[in-house]
């Protein structure tokens, strides 16, 4: 990215700009302005049909024949009309390319002093209706707190906290899954041959390893599952204190403006509960949310391993390290996603989080199959 983003610096700066005369130094920079477009839609400015008529241009310089005042209005035109199509902001005014040449280069600045490709939806105004973008291209409502992602090798991404640990999990799931699958292939091979075959492939050290593997990745999924949770909930956190009729609301005024960190089961206790009882009272979710937390409890185990003894049972806490079946870690997987699941259903529309949940395999981990972190629409 680093030889892609001095490129396209070079292309932007004032001095290549001013090495072109009059009407072509124009030209140029609403060329620019074309490019960025391709960058932001696209996700590519090698692409772009804007893209070689610049790199000619920039070469060469002042001995680039001038263009006619009719060509240059023609060309320039239909650059507006190409970036009035695209969502671009007030295009048809001659003056709002040197504001889309600021954003170009504060973009490009952002990444290359500080590795910045995450934007606020807000910070595009002046300049792209993100908004109608994701809402036309994407059926996705953004709001102006949530991040943007510009990575110059892909299209404008919504980038959602959630669904990167959401990927994690089932990732994690999959991989388990496989070797799971290839060890007990390995088995029934070896007893289609002898009894014997199957006694020396058990004790042999490949297979006490892929065994030892089995209680890490039950740890590593429990730990997963919770974390999705978890981000699930900050993300609703974080939007309600951007969202300004509810963060204003006295029931939760408080919560909101605490100083600290603020724990997981305070965001369904003090927001989500206060604000919907029809959620608090649903017998579903309480039985849910009860599982989720001895669930989460079993994390901390796992997370803070610790040889002490729990008070309420007289039991060292690491025996949850020892005692867990497979088939009480499909159950606790199955309540963490199923937990995200019901609260968004049953949220109004402007607090629902996981607006990508249709777009993907819904995760049943009691079938014990691979499940698709991929869009299923693509």
């Amino acid at each position: 990215m680093n030889v892609t983003v001095d490129e396209l610096i070079r292309l932007t700066k004032s001095d290549t700009i001013r090495s072109l005369r009059s009407n072509a130094k124009k030209l140029y920079k609403w060329y620019l302005c074309g490019l960025l477009k391709d960058i932001l839609i696209r996700g590519s400015h090698t692409n772009s049909g804007y893209y070689p008529m610049i790199l000619g241009m920039e070469i060469l310089g002042r001995s680039h024949p001038e263009p006619e005042d009719q060509d240059l209005r023609r060309m320039v035109n239909e650059v507006m009309i190409d970036l009035d199509e695209s969502y671009f902001i007030d295009s048809f005014n001659e003056g709002s390319v040197n504001r889309y040449l600021d954003f170009f280069r504060g973009l490009l600045q952002g990444i290359k002093e500080k590795g910045k490709t995450l934007l606020k939806v807000s910070e595009f105004d002046g300049v792209f209706k993100v908004q109608q973008y994701f809402l036309y291209r994407h059926k996705v409502f953004v709001k102006p707190h949530h991040w943007i992602d510009i990575n110059l090798q892909q299209s404008l991404t919504h980038t959602i906290p959630e669904f990167f640990n959401y990927v994690d999990l089932l990732v994690l799931w999959n991989d388990f899954i496989s070797k799971r699958n290839n060890y007990d292939e390995e088995i029934d091979r070896r007893m289609s041959i002898s009894q014997t075959a199957v006694s020396e492939y058990y004790s042999s050290r490949e297979a006490r390893e892929i065994r030892l593997s089995y209680s890490t990745y039950v740890r590593l999924l429990i730990t997963a599952s919770v974390t999705f949770v978890e981000s699930y909930l900050y993300y609703y956190f974080y939007n309600i204190k951007h969202n300004p009729v509810k963060n204003t609301d006295a029931r939760i005024i408080g919560i909101l403006n605490r100083p600290g960190y603020i724990q997981d089961t305070q965001i369904v206790e003090d927001i989500i509960f206060k604000l919907h009882h029809g959620i608090k009272d649903n017998l579903v979710i309480y039985n849910l949310y009860k599982s989720y937390i001895d669930v989460n409890n079993l994390r901390d185990r796992y997370t803070h391993t610790s040889a002490f003894v729990e008070s309420s049972n007289q039991i060292t806490q690491l025996q949850p390290l020892l005692n867990i079946e497979f088939d009480e870690v499909i159950k606790k997987l199955q309540v963490c996603i199923d937990l995200v699941k019901s609260l968004d259903h049953h949220l109004p529309d402007d607090e629902k989080v996981i607006q990508w949940w249709s777009r993907f395999e819904d995760p049943v981990f009691c079938l014990e199959e691979k499940i698709s972190p991929l869009n299923i629409y693509m």
